[in-house]
C-alpha cells in the first residue's frame, strides 16, 4: 500500500544528466497538454516487484484540474484519498480513521500527481522528455526527472489522441506500477467539491511539515 500512496506523493529519481530533451517530444507533449485542462477517470493500478511478480492491485477513481488540483481515490482494497486542493496535500485512510495534512511545498517532480496537474513550464524544467514512441494509435512519452533525490527512475505517459489512458512508474528499487484509465472525460465540467476535503467526524488529523 505504501507504493500506492507514492503515486500521489513521492520523489522521482534521476537518470544520467547527460540525457538531452528531444525538441520534437517536448513540442508534441506541450501541444497535447495545452488543450488538457481537466480530467476524470476510473483507474486500475497494479504494482509489480523487481522480479515481475504482482504485489497488489488497487481500483478507484481520479480527477484533476490544472493547475494544482488533484484527487486520487482508492476504493479497493480499502478506501484512501490523496487530494491536492491548491494549498494542502491530504492523505486520508478510512480504515485507520486518520488524515494527514501537509502544506504543498514540493516541486512538480515531487509526485506524479503534481506532474499531471502542473504547468508545461514546470514539467519542462523538472524532466527530460524523451522522443515519443508510437504504439499503434498511441503515443508514449518517457519523462526522466532531474531531481537527484528521487525515488523513481522514470515515468511513462501513454496518450491515445489527447487522452491519457495509461501511466507506468519505475522506482529505483526495481518495482513498477502500471495504471490504466477507463471512462475518461477530458475538459468536462467538474464539481469544485471534488477538490475539497473535510475529515469525517472522529478522524485523527495529523498536521505535517
Amino acid at each position: 500500500m505504501r507504493l500506492l500512496g507514492r503515486i500521489a506523493l513521492g520523489c522521482l529519481c534521476i537518470l544520467p544528466l547527460m540525457a538531452q530533451a528531444d525538441t520534437t517530444a517536448v513540442k508534441q507533449l506541450r501541444s497535447i497538454l495545452m488543450g488538457f485542462h481537466s480530467m476524470s477517470a476510473n483507474f486500475v493500478q497494479k504494482t509489480y516487484d523487481s522480479g515481475g511478480a504482482l504485489k497488489n492491485t488497487a481500483t478507484g477513481e481520479m480527477a484533476l484540474s490544472r493547475p494544482n488540483r488533484f484527487r486520487w481515490q482508492i476504493n479497493y482494497p480499502s478506501k484512501q484519498i490523496y487530494l491536492v486542493d491548491g494549498h494542502y496535500f491530504w492523505n486520508y485512510n478510512q480504515q485507520l480513521e486518520q488524515a494527514v495534512k501537509q502544506k504543498i511545498t514540493l516541486s512538480v517532480s515531487g509526485s506524479p500527481a503534481a506532474l499531471l496537474s502542473g504547468t508545461m513550464t514546470e514539467i519542462e524544467s523538472e524532466f527530460t522528455i524523451n522522443q515519443p514512441k508510437q504504439r499503434l494509435s498511441a503515443v508514449l512519452f518517457t519523462l526522466i526527472p532531474k531531481d537527484s533525490n528521487s525515488e523513481f527512475e522514470s515515468i511513462q505517459l501513454q496518450f491515445h489522441g489527447n487522452q491519457l489512458n495509461a501511466m507506468k512508474l519505475f522506482d529505483k528499487l526495481g518495482q513498477t506500477s502500471e495504471i490504466t484509465f477507463t471512462h475518461i472525460q477530458i475538459n468536462q465540467p467538474q464539481d469544485p467539491e471534488l477538490y475539497r476535503f473535510t475529515p469525517p467526524q472522529g478522524t485523527d488529523v495529523i498536521e505535517g511539515d
